[in-house]
């Protein structure tokens, strides 16, 4: 198998947390145009950036100046292209003022999530957001 046509797409994934409640984002020009729906907000990484930079672009981007970020994990795996996913969590007071790219966002109690279907990337989404807002809080 050649490399030829083939990317790495390293994205880094931000979920925002306030006491039993998730920050998800719609975007107004999804990162991936066939994906629509309630996102954990997750650009991919500038060429060069460090995910955890990227981390701090997203709370710049909901307006949020400071926060401790907490590495929860990474993923790789490959389909069409080669994906590196970094997922952080961040525990904030203050609440998201979106920035341009957003359509909307929203707080979601943890036991009123929205159904599969709603997530841009479905199940696995929803699963994913289960996971990192039950991530030991930071210290």
């Amino acid at each position: 198998m050649t490399n030829e046509n083939k990317q790495a797409k390293l994205v880094t994934y931000l979920l925002l947390r306030k006491s039993n409640k998730v920050f998800l984002v719609q975007y107004k020009d999804s990162p991936n145009p066939n994906r629509k729906g309630w996102w954990v907000p997750a650009p991919e990484l500038a060429y060069g950036e460090h995910p955890e930079d990227c981390a701090k672009r997203i709370l710049k981007s909901v307006g949020i100046s400071e926060s401790k970020l907490m590495l929860s994990g990474v993923d790789s795996f490959v389909t069409k292209d080669w994906h590196v996913l970094f997922y952080y969590v961040a525990d904030v007071t203050a609440d998201p003022v979106l920035g341009a790219e957003y359509e909307k966002g929203e707080w979601f109690e943890l036991d009123n999530l929205p159904e599969d279907s709603a997530y841009a990337h479905g199940k696995w989404e929803k699963d994913l957001v289960l996971r990192l807002a039950h991530e030991r809080k930071q210290s």
